[in-house]
């Protein structure tokens, strides 16, 4: 997947750059396009195409606090 890095992957439905794997844990370090901000994700939730999702907030389940 290090190969892959400039193809366009996506994350949140947000383009993403893999910068670093990590299989034993099945984990990948990620940079958003747009930014400088890198993350550690699940590598299962990196996709290759946009997803569109319908989501709802976990703050609506505690009141909005």
């Amino acid at each position: 997947m290090l190969n892959d890095r400039m193809i366009d992957k996506y994350y949140l439905n947000q383009k993403v750059y893999i910068v670093m794997e990590y299989p034993i844990f099945e984990l990948v370090k990620i940079r958003y396009q747009d930014s400088m901000r890198e993350e550690i994700v699940d590598s299962r939730l990196v996709t290759d195409k946009l997803r569109i999702q319908n989501t709802i907030s976990l703050k609506m389940f505690c009141g909005g606090k």
